[in-house]
């Protein structure tokens, strides 16, 4: 019999079209619980949370009276999950069947503490996930840069790969969080929030692995409408540019310890602003 000790801990704002979609992908044979945390949403999440709650009796819904935006609201979650395990998912991401199964394998072959799963994001053009997932094959990439914060896990490596890992796409143990929980010192979009969590518990020395058999398909952006990201371009890259000289006035002592570089807080930030008008001007010549 197949130990259900899994905890999904998935933070949820003005996506209720998408929620009978989504939702259920994540009761796996594995899974003790899906805990959706409800961020003040002002569609009609909660009559749909409902209603996925009459077929998954273990459909946990915690409900916040304003909107703490996802770093908050995982806390949350963390704070109540029964799971030996905790897995943090998305409300636009469909976990692809066996995924759960796979992390769980990863962990017991590779002793990881913390295993991350691999995400595709699907176009405007696509509309089925193996459109995406063939796409992919050609086109998936795997980067991952810490001195450079440069992060790309869409390739199919074959196997897991111990590097660090800087999505929030985790299976973790819970016990190993401790009183570890996300940083709430992100504005707007709270870009590098989940590189804030992944690099604190790195420092930490958890051993993390990158498993591109477990694997997630995010909506297209068409279909993935209400969120917490603002439609607003310029607003998202300044929020961004914020949230991402925050986070090295935090972490780059320590990026420079961990990859025996010595840039400056300054020089970071440059690289970062020239790769967004990098890709903006990639995107007009489009």
């Amino acid at each position: 019999m197949v130990e259900r000790n899994v905890s999904i801990i998935i933070p949820s704002y003005n996506r209720a079209h998408l929620l009978w979609e989504i939702i259920p992908s994540y009761f796996q044979e594995e899974v003790l619980e899906v805990i959706v945390i409800n961020d003040c949403s002002t569609d009609n999440t909660e009559k749909v949370l409902l209603e996925i709650k009459e077929k998954y009796p273990d459909l946990i819904i915690l409900v916040n009276d304003r909107n703490l935006k996802q770093m908050s609201s995982k806390n949350k979650g963390i704070e109540v999950a029964k799971g030996k395990y905790i897995f943090f998912g998305d409300d636009d991401s469909f976990l692809m069947p066996g995924a759960i199964k796979q992390l769980l394998k990863t962990k017991l072959l590779t002793n990881a503490d913390v295993i991350g799963a691999r995400i595709l994001y699907m176009n405007k053009e696509e509309s089925a996930f193996e459109q995406c997932i063939h796409r992919h094959k050609k086109h998936g990439l795997f980067r991952s840069d810490l001195s450079k914060l440069e992060f790309n896990f869409t390739a199919d490596l074959g196997e897991p790969v111990e590097c660090f890992y800087a999505q929030a796409l985790i299976l973790v143990e819970k016990s190993k969080l401790g009183n570890h929980r996300f940083n709430l010192s992100y504005f707007g979009n709270c870009y590098r929030e989940e590189t804030d969590f992944m690099l604190s518990l790195y420092i930490k020395g958890l051993k993390f692995v990158y498993d591109s058999q477990a694997l997630l398909i995010n909506l297209p952006p068409q279909k993935a409408t209400g969120g917490a990201r603002t439609s607003n371009k310029l607003k998202y890259h300044y929020e961004s540019i914020i949230n991402n000289y925050t986070f090295l006035k935090r972490y780059n002592a320590e990026i420079n310890n961990l990859t025996n570089d010595n840039h400056t807080i300054f020089y970071r930030q440059f690289l970062f602003i020239y790769s967004k008008f990098i890709a903006f001007g990639r995107k007009l010549i489009k």
